[in-house]
């Protein structure tokens, strides 16, 4: 497969693997935020899969997981 189509592919898996992560690790959305110091609103719409996070954003969130 190319890059390109694994690329879609992870980006359409991001939210429920996201959501998945977060839940493993026992923890909510508020302290998930905290932890990233990141906003709660945005991360509602990540793991809902209505917007994508920047790549800055994206980094924050898998350093605090």
């Amino acid at each position: 497969m190319k890059p390109r189509n694994l690329a879609d592919i992870a980006t359409k898996q991001l939210p429920l693997r996201l959501k998945a992560a977060r839940k493993s690790l026992g923890i909510t959305q508020d302290e998930l935020v905290e932890i990233a110091e990141f906003s709660p609103v945005a991360l509602s719409k990540i793991e809902r899969g209505i917007n994508r996070p920047s790549f800055e954003n994206l980094a924050a969130l898998s350093y605090a997981l």
